[in-house]
């Protein structure tokens, strides 16, 4: 939830006719508006500062502020009640959750039945793979499954991860617009059992908007065929292990079921896995491309890390919208000047707004890689690259010999 619409999500209430101060009122922290309040709340407190990731093992940063606000005075009481969304971020990332569920019960009465909830269950309450506070976190959210908003699963033991799962089953969540669901370890484990999500995304969580999955087996994603999905963040130990043509074919597969997709992430990250759990689950045949795939709405794209499948994807397919080629930082990808070529003919990239371009390496035979002696051929392209991109606004050489090659 966004720091800057937080408190306009609803309209505040107050009692006693708070926030009405006489014009001859002193200018003190107890009688300030509720322009005011919004304003300190707003400079002094972000959501998102509690975010855990990418620091699992670093819990909630401070006290909550609205609850330090809310003690200050009756009016900033009045304030702080009478503003639902101050209330809807829930967040379970304690070693023992039983007080900050008590504290909730008493946040969800002050909400209003439509409220939007942004819910976060880490790893913290699981380190003895307590079931009981499992059952605890689901018995209170569950019923307000219907406001969720967003839904993250950190890395959590395998059984806690499906009781998760199979207690939400097919209850439907119209409002949820995000899911992340993060695995390590636990992945192998699911990847031979039987075990599916019953969960369609499709027919369950109608408005999803952004999936986020870290280890989570393939598999368990058949049903995400959501059409109105805008961002897909898959990150998994099969990219790096599959053959080059399976990475390239799955990426058709996935522009093909989400059209309107507008930033897809595809990264193996393969150092946090033992992979030798994955080898054979990978559900893309390897057969060759047949074609260019031509997608209208894709804006950014990432691939990590930038080995021989990067090239491959991109030059695969052509994205009239691409504006940005990112890193996992969020910062301009290099691509190799093996590309140039394809950039300049096929009219792949028109709005691209960054190139930034690193030399092309190939086999040297004896399972390392040397430059690649047609980098100054591909050059030869750039002024073409640089005509097909009008938007272009920043164009960057890393580690080129622009004399050499």
């Amino acid at each position: 939830m966004e720091g800057s619409n937080m408190l306009l999500d609803t309209a505040p209430v107050f009692a006693d006719g708070v926030g009405n101060s006489p014009l001859n009122a002193r200018h003190t922290l107890g009688n300030i508006s509720y322009d005011i309040f919004s304003i300190i709340v707003l400079l002094l407190w972000d959501p998102k500062c509690l975010e855990p990731y990418p620091h699992w093992e670093r819990g909630p940063v401070g006290p909550h502020f609205p609850t330090t606000a809310s003690h200050v005075c009756r009016r900033w009481r009045s304030y702080a009640l009478g503003t639902p969304s101050l209330w809807s971020t829930l967040r379970f990332t304690q070693s023992n959750p039983d007080r900050t569920i008590l504290t909730y019960q008493i946040w969800l009465a002050r909400t209003f039945p439509d409220a939007p909830l942004d819910i976060t269950i880490g790893h913290q309450p699981f380190h003895a793979a307590s079931v009981k506070h499992a059952k605890a976190i689901m018995r209170l959210i569950m019923p307000h499954v219907g406001r969720w908003r967003s839904l993250r699963v950190d890395p959590v033991p395998v059984k806690i991860f499906r009781f998760i799962f199979d207690r939400w089953g097919t209850a439907e969540a119209p409002m949820l617009e995000v899911l992340k669901v993060f695995g390590t370890e636990f992945s192998p484990h699911l990847a031979k059992s039987k075990w599916q999500i019953k969960l369609s995304i499709n027919r369950h969580t109608p408005s999803l908007k952004e999936l986020v999955t870290r280890a989570l087996p393939l598999a368990h994603l058949a049903e995400a065929v959501n059409t109105h999905l805008q961002v897909l963040r898959l990150t998994h130990p099969d990219f790096k292990l599959a053959e080059v043509d399976a990475n390239v074919n799955l990426v058709h597969l996935i522009l093909k079921h989400f059209p309107k997709l507008r930033a897809l992430t595809f990264s193996s990250d393969v150092h946090l896995y033992k992979p030798s759990a994955f080898r054979t689950r990978f559900p893309v045949t390897n057969e060759k491309p047949l074609s260019r795939l031509y997608h209208s709405a894709l804006t950014e794209i990432m691939i990590s890390p930038p080995n021989n499948y990067q090239a491959r994807i991109i030059e695969s397919l052509a994205l009239p919208s691409l504006r940005y080629i990112l890193t996992p930082e969020r910062l301009d990808e290099s691509i190799p000047l093996a590309l140039l070529p394809v950039i300049s003919r096929h009219h792949s990239f028109p709005n691209l707004v960054c190139l930034r371009l690193r030399p092309n390496y190939v086999h040297n035979g004896g399972g390392g890689y040397v430059i690649d002696p047609l980098n100054n051929t591909y050059l030869d392209h750039l002024e073409g690259a640089l005509q097909e991109s009008p938007d272009l606004r920043a164009l960057t050489f890393t580690h080129v010999d622009l004399d050499g090659g």
